[in-house]
């Protein structure tokens, strides 16, 4: 027989990578995110060539379309997220269902 612990201890770890996996969207948007602060806090002045002012507007432009775009791995990684916290949740629910109310 599966021990609770065992039980436990494997829908606590489908939940962490639940957790992770649905965060990972919103954690490739803040990366791409400083990464355009930096490029825009860059200073150019008069004197920097008229390409250098187009290359990093049209970085900032492409990494800001990036930033808001939807990719498909974003959607892979919500749709796992969501399985695995509903695998989190079903491992505790059909154990309660199939052992029953423990008794100490």
């Amino acid at each position: 027989m599966i021990s609770r612990f065992a039980v436990d201890l494997t829908s606590d770890i489908a939940g962490l990578i639940g957790g992770i996996v649905l965060v990972r969207p919103a954690w490739r948007a803040n990366v791409l995110a400083k990464q355009r602060f930096k490029l825009d806090s860059i200073q150019l002045g008069d004197e920097d060539h008229t390409v250098i002012h187009k290359i990093r507007d049209a970085a900032s432009q492409r990494i800001g379309r990036k930033m808001s775009s939807w990719d498909r791995t974003d959607e892979l990684s919500v749709a796992a997220g969501i399985l695995f916290v509903i695998l989190s949740f079903g491992i505790k629910i059909v154990w309660a269902l199939v052992i029953g109310p423990e008794t100490h």
